[in-house]
């Protein structure tokens, strides 16, 4: 069930999306908390050069603690070294973990092309954002 806002969709890097769609990667960080609901599906949208929005995976638990606390709890989950963790999280006094698993790829990933067809001023988040009902209806996504 999405959450007030809507369902998540999380950008990242093609090798993080590829790690979770691997299922080796079962931790994403943050460094804002999205509002989700456990057990809500998010999407994944996998940045340049891919540019696609290449699968989904649903959200287990969001955890809100220190870096040194959520480092020593996830740090083997997130695949991530030790010091891109740090460095990732330098300047903040909170690290997020969005616990995730049962990932899946879509069927037809559409390109950042596509998806702007699609939804008219489409615009793929820097770290997160909500798609409503309606715009996941003119994405017309189906997962493996």
């Amino acid at each position: 069930m999405p959450s007030d806002k809507g369902v998540l969709l999380l950008s990242l890097k093609p090798r993080f999306a590829t790690m979770i769609l691997e299922g080796i990667k079962t931790v994403e960080l943050r460094r804002v908390a999205p509002t989700v609901q456990y057990g809500q599906y998010a999407y994944i949208y996998a940045s340049a050069p891919v540019c696609q929005l290449v699968g989904i995976c649903r959200v287990v638990d969001v955890k809100v603690a220190s870096i040194a606390e959520t480092w020593e709890r996830y740090g083997q989950q997130c695949a991530l070294t030790e010091e891109e963790y740090m460095s990732y999280f330098e300047g903040a006094r909170r690290a997020v973990a969005i616990v995730i698993d049962s990932p899946a790829h879509l069927l037809e990933p559409p390109s950042l092309k596509t998806l702007r067809q699609r939804m008219a001023g489409f615009t793929p988040p820097q770290s997160f954002r909500y798609l409503n009902s309606s715009m996941l209806e003119e994405l017309k996504l189906q997962t493996a």
